[in-house]
């Protein structure tokens, strides 16, 4: 998540927001067995939190 957050407006550009989920996504199957509806929504809200922080 870091690295996306490293571009310039990144909360806003839809190919930097795509790799982050992407990346987050591999890291949480490694991590544990959840399902593919719990881990999109977890991935999800784990974006949109970053976001919240980013506009602070």
């Amino acid at each position: 998540m870091q690295r996306g957050q490293a571009i310039v407006d990144w909360q806003r550009n839809e190919d930097v927001l795509r790799v982050m989920r992407r990346d987050i996504k591999r890291e949480l199957r490694t991590a544990g067995a959840l399902p593919e509806e719990q881990l999109n929504a977890l991935v999800s809200s784990m974006v949109e939190i970053a976001r919240r922080r980013a506009s602070r």
